[in-house]
């Protein structure tokens, strides 16, 4: 399991890596925003950075009037290493900031999901493994988050193709209602670097400016 080592980071580009830079390529949907419980209106896009990349914008799904059950927003995004890079000591780190705002009028149940950062040479979750995870739960379909969690320290020898991939998971649970716009609003940011994720100093001087971000965007 992952140490939750602070908060809210706001877009802040954490310890550039002194070797050569650990990405090849740019950040793509591997698996296109998708529900289970209605139409999706994707608003997502993909900044790239040195050391990590950012999916910013809202997930809409059309609920129609009913019950519904389901997975709520899911997706998958993937970036490619460079092979050249090396080995050495690498952390990742998974930040959630945004929220989800059930459609009005209806009834909705209590749901959890989560959103990782791992690479596909060592997947796992936990001391010696790459994988950082953001846990998400809803009362009654509705959150506000504000969280960032690294990984412990892991091993990466770089060499062919592999990838970091960032996966997003959440259900939902429409009791009942008339159904509408589900908003599912991000930004989500996955970490690689050669120090942890995120180093304290900068969680201290962004962490306000982090809350507001998100205060900001919820009240919009």
């Amino acid at each position: 399991m992952n140490t939750k080592i602070g908060f809210v980071l706001g877009m802040a580009v954490l310890g550039a890596a002194s070797q050569a830079q650990i990405f090849s390529g740019p950040a793509f949907f591997s698996v296109a925003p998708n529900s289970q419980i209605g139409t999706v209106t994707n608003n997502l896009s993909i900044t790239n950075f040195t050391t990590h990349f950012t999916v910013t914008g809202q997930v809409i799904v059309n609920t129609a009037p009913g019950a519904h059950a389901g997975v709520l927003a899911s997706w998958e995004i993937r970036r490619p290493l460079n092979p050249s890079w090396g080995t050495g000591t690498l952390y990742t780190g998974t930040q959630l900031i945004g929220f989800s705002q059930p459609p009005p009028g209806g009834t909705y149940g209590n749901t959890s999901g989560q959103v990782t950062t791992f690479s596909t040479t060592n997947p796992g979750f936990g001391p010696g493994f790459s994988g950082s995870v953001a846990p998400m739960t809803l009362t009654a379909g509705a959150a506000t988050w504000g969280v960032i969690y690294g990984s412990f320290p892991w091993t990466y020898t770089s060499g062919g193709t592999n990838w970091v991939v960032q996966r997003f998971f959440l259900d939902g649970v429409q009791l009942s209602g008339p159904g509408g716009n589900w908003v599912v609003d991000v930004p989500v940011t996955s970490f690689m670097d050669t120090t942890p994720v995120p180093e304290p100093g900068s969680l201290l001087a962004l962490g306000v400016a982090g809350i507001a971000f998100v205060v900001r965007r919820r009240n919009k």
